[in-house]
């Protein structure tokens, strides 16, 4: 996986873009979790994807994969860029020796 900075539109949040898109959500979730020290919420399963709710570091998440996009959106900013160099400095081969 590959994480980026990102905003999302429709509430302002900063947002990290996730790609592949098809990446597995239950892996990133799994990972945040523990890392964090927070239980895995509740997943809803969509049409397109999937979608959860969280609290992380004392700020509001949200995590949506659908057909067109993969990304996790933060109510605070500094969350965000926390949780991203984070991310970023995880190898790749990590995500992909955890998807099999």
């Amino acid at each position: 996986m590959k994480f980026r900075k990102d905003q999302w539109t429709g509430n302002n949040w900063a947002a990290i873009g996730i790609t592949p898109e098809d990446a597995n959500f239950f892996i990133l979730m799994n990972h945040l979790s523990k890392t964090y020290g927070f239980a895995i919420p509740t997943i809803t399963d969509t049409f397109e994807g999937h979608f959860a709710n969280f609290g992380i570091l004392g700020s509001q998440a949200k995590m949506d994969m659908d057909t067109w996009m993969f990304s996790i959106a933060l109510e605070d900013s500094a969350v965000r860029d926390r949780i991203l160099a984070d991310l970023q400095a995880i190898s790749e081969d990590y995500w992909g020796n955890k998807s099999k």
